[in-house]
């Protein structure tokens, strides 16, 4: 398996790859058997110029795509929001145009998507098949899966996880929302009415293992049978 990891900022790659040190370090992830093990190896590439080493791809059966710039890590000028749609939409272009170079694509193609897709809906519950929304955040997930569907016309299944605010002491959004509580100054963030869809690093990290594991070997992992 490649965890795709452009140069630049990418917070959520750089999240996820914390809590699951299998997605960063190279090591094996956990399987049922030694007969279903995941081999891990590193993918990075410059999506500016179009640059990318496809022999690390020709030989994996899954690549996991975590890129994209944080969406807190700046105010939204126009120029801010050409990051946080290029470190998406651009880099998964550059990922899926790679995909048809070579001579063996892929099995499984994961990439990642957001939350953000449904825009600001109070208090309808959503589902997976919901409509998106058309505020600026949905547009820029509707574009980057779009991207990434582009994978399927290659025969290469594709997994798209909408993420949620991921929430760990290693970084992202926690750690930017804890220092005011640690002085004794926190308090409800806006208005305290407003929806926050969160999840736990460990939470989030564990259905990634599994889904490549039932995809690729038809097999489940401990405690998920």
């Amino acid at each position: 398996m490649v965890p795709a990891m452009a140069d630049g900022p990418s917070a959520a790659g750089e999240v996820i790859g914390a809590g699951s040190a299998p997605y960063s370090s190279g090591q094996d992830l956990c399987a049922t058997s030694p007969l279903y093990r995941l081999t891990v190896a590193s993918l990075r590439w410059d999506p500016g110029s179009g640059f990318i080493n496809t022999n690390a791809m020709e030989s994996a059966d899954a690549v996991v795509n975590l890129n994209g710039a944080s969406i807190g890590g700046g105010r939204w000028n126009p120029a801010r929001k050409k990051i946080l749609r290029s470190s998406r939409i651009d880099v998964t272009r550059v990922l899926v145009d790679t995909f048809t170079r070579l001579k063996q694509k892929p099995r499984v193609f994961v990439s990642a998507s957001a939350i953000g897709y449904y825009g600001n809906r109070g208090d309808e519950v959503l589902t997976e098949s919901s409509a998106g929304g058309n505020d600026f955040l949905a547009d820029t997930c509707r574009d980057w899966e779009a991207e990434a569907l582009r994978a399927q016309s290659g025969g290469i299944r594709t997994v798209i996880p909408r993420f949620g605010v991921i929430l760990s002491a290693k970084g992202g959004a926690l750690t930017q929302m804890l220092p005011p509580f640690k002085l004794g100054l926190g308090g409800r963030l806006g208005s305290g009415q407003q929806w926050m869809s969160w999840i736990a690093l460990d939470d989030e990290t564990r259905p990634l293992d599994l889904t490549l594991h039932l995809i690729l070997f038809g097999v489940s992992l401990p405690g998920h049978d």
